[in-house]
Protein backbone atom coordinates (compact mmCIF):
# COMPACT_ATOMS: atom_id res chain seq x y z
CA UNK A 1 0.00 0.00 0.00
CA UNK A 2 1.10 3.29 -1.37
CA UNK A 3 1.59 6.19 1.89
CA UNK A 4 1.20 9.16 0.86
CA UNK A 5 0.87 12.93 2.37
CA UNK A 6 -1.81 15.44 0.85
CA UNK A 7 -1.04 18.86 1.59
CA UNK A 8 -3.31 22.38 0.56
CA UNK A 9 -1.97 25.62 -0.03
CA UNK A 10 -5.01 27.23 0.51
CA UNK A 11 -3.63 30.70 -0.91
CA UNK A 12 -3.33 28.88 -4.45
CA UNK A 13 -6.94 27.54 -3.89
CA UNK A 14 -9.28 29.17 -5.83
CA UNK A 15 -12.01 27.18 -4.47
CA UNK A 16 -12.90 25.58 -8.20
CA UNK A 17 -14.25 22.47 -6.52
CA UNK A 18 -12.35 20.06 -9.04
CA UNK A 19 -10.90 18.13 -6.39
CA UNK A 20 -14.38 17.55 -4.89
CA UNK A 21 -16.00 15.98 -8.20
CA UNK A 22 -12.43 14.49 -8.84
CA UNK A 23 -12.93 12.58 -5.42
CA UNK A 24 -16.42 11.79 -6.38
CA UNK A 25 -15.79 10.79 -9.29
CA UNK A 26 -13.22 8.36 -7.89
CA UNK A 27 -15.60 6.94 -6.09
CA UNK A 28 -18.53 5.97 -7.84
CA UNK A 29 -17.87 6.75 -11.45
CA UNK A 30 -19.93 9.33 -11.92
CA UNK A 31 -20.04 12.79 -11.85
CA UNK A 32 -21.20 14.83 -8.50
CA UNK A 33 -20.18 16.13 -4.80
CA UNK A 34 -22.47 13.95 -2.32
CA UNK A 35 -19.50 11.29 -2.17
CA UNK A 36 -16.32 13.36 -2.48
CA UNK A 37 -14.35 12.72 0.50
CA UNK A 38 -13.65 16.67 0.08
CA UNK A 39 -15.18 19.22 1.53
CA UNK A 40 -14.09 22.98 -0.38
CA UNK A 41 -16.28 25.99 0.73
CA UNK A 42 -15.74 29.52 -0.03
CA UNK A 43 -16.94 32.58 2.01
CA UNK A 44 -17.88 34.88 -0.15
CA UNK A 45 -17.59 37.43 2.24
CA UNK A 46 -14.26 37.20 3.33
CA UNK A 47 -12.92 35.48 0.53
CA UNK A 48 -11.11 32.65 2.70
CA UNK A 49 -11.16 29.56 1.38
CA UNK A 50 -11.68 26.46 3.90
CA UNK A 51 -10.64 22.50 2.41
CA UNK A 52 -11.45 20.15 4.82
CA UNK A 53 -10.34 16.18 3.82
CA UNK A 54 -12.93 13.28 5.50
CA UNK A 55 -11.35 10.54 7.58
CA UNK A 56 -12.55 7.80 4.96
CA UNK A 57 -9.97 9.34 2.32
CA UNK A 58 -7.58 7.00 1.58
CA UNK A 59 -5.24 9.12 -0.46
CA UNK A 60 -6.35 7.13 -3.37
CA UNK A 61 -3.90 4.54 -2.47
CA UNK A 62 -4.34 2.11 -5.26
CA UNK A 63 -4.13 4.87 -7.73
CA UNK A 64 -0.29 6.18 -8.77
CA UNK A 65 -1.64 9.24 -7.28
CA UNK A 66 -4.69 11.16 -6.03
CA UNK A 67 -7.30 11.96 -8.11
CA UNK A 68 -7.71 15.39 -6.26
CA UNK A 69 -4.21 16.31 -6.80
CA UNK A 70 -4.53 15.24 -10.38
CA UNK A 71 -7.59 17.93 -10.92
CA UNK A 72 -5.86 20.58 -9.05
CA UNK A 73 -4.96 23.24 -11.91
CA UNK A 74 -3.29 25.79 -9.57
CA UNK A 75 -1.48 23.42 -7.83
CA UNK A 76 -3.20 24.04 -4.32
CA UNK A 77 -3.53 20.33 -3.66
CA UNK A 78 0.21 18.57 -2.82
CA UNK A 79 1.08 15.12 -2.83
CA UNK A 80 4.78 13.44 -1.46
CA UNK A 81 5.24 10.37 -0.30
CA UNK A 82 6.15 9.15 3.24
CA UNK A 83 7.94 6.06 4.49
CA UNK A 84 9.56 5.66 1.19
CA UNK A 85 6.20 5.32 -0.55
CA UNK A 86 5.60 1.80 1.77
Amino acid sequence: MKRGLIEVKLDYCTACRSCELACHFRNTSSFGTSHSFIDVNLNKATGEVQVDFLEACDNCREEPFPFCYDACCTGAITWKLVNGGK
